[in-house]
């Protein structure tokens, strides 16, 4: 039996080791900003999303990270299997031929209410979430938005820094959001006019992600 044991882990353990991260491609882009209508028109926010190198049929699956919207507002989240009510924390979606894009698409409406809001997602081949692809939505409506940063990549500084982090220009009076760590995970989340201190956090680079129409992450590095 224990002969027979040790065959079994020796033929497996190859096949969990050869699952390759995906070739992935995506489309607009990982972050999509949006300013919906300020009133109940349902707004389609999506992105697509696939592995270029896929020759099989892929089962993808969905994690939700982080997600936060004002009180009312109204979204449902849909994948290629199915449109759910609400936004849900996962799911595991029917298998996609290869060369058929699979997506995330947000149905979302402000119902008439000012504010910002959106989320971060997870994508990845089914048991395989260590090569997830990492999608944010950004919503805002009414007269909260704040106009796009004529430079994205500096609105954070000092960047390297060594935890506290300063807003160049006119700080946001509202809005959220979260700072990510290499692996994805969220590390802290706030909202402006406060922001982020990685007094704490062990040195390496972060993604700091705010809830602000044409703002994308922004790559912080603490020393």
């Amino acid at each position: 039996m224990f002969r027979a044991l040790f065959l079994f882990v020796a033929f497996t353990g190859p096949l969990i080791a050869s699952a390759q991260a995906p070739t992935w491609w995506v489309a607009p882009d990982t972050v999509l900003a949006l300013e919906l209508p300020l009133d109940s028109t349902i707004t389609v926010a999506q992105i697509e999303y696939g592995d270029a190198a896929a020759v099989d049929s892929v089962v993808w699956a969905w994690k939700r990270v982080a997600w936060d919207l004002p009180a009312g507002w109204q979204a449902d989240l849909c994948d290629p299997t199915v449109c759910h009510t609400g936004v849900p924390t996962s799911a595991v979606q029917l298998p996609l031929a290869p060369d058929t894009p699979s997506f995330l698409k947000f149905l979302i409406s402000s119902r008439g209410i000012p504010g910002e809001g959106g989320g971060t997602f997870w994508v990845f081949p089914e048991g395989q979430i260590q090569h997830h692809l990492t999608l944010h939505f950004t919503f805002s409506s009414g007269p909260t938005a704040v106009p796009e940063a004529a430079d994205p990549e500096a609105v954070l500084y000092p960047n390297p820094t060594s935890g506290a982090v300063h807003w160049r220009g006119e700080l946001p009076a509202s809005g959220t959001w979260h700072v990510h760590a290499a692996s994805g995970a969220v590390v802290q989340s706030g909202r402006f006019p406060e922001l982020p201190d990685l007094h704490s956090a062990p040195a390496g680079p972060y993604l700091f992600t705010p809830a602000i129409p044409g703002q994308p992450p922004v790559r912080i590095i603490k020393h």
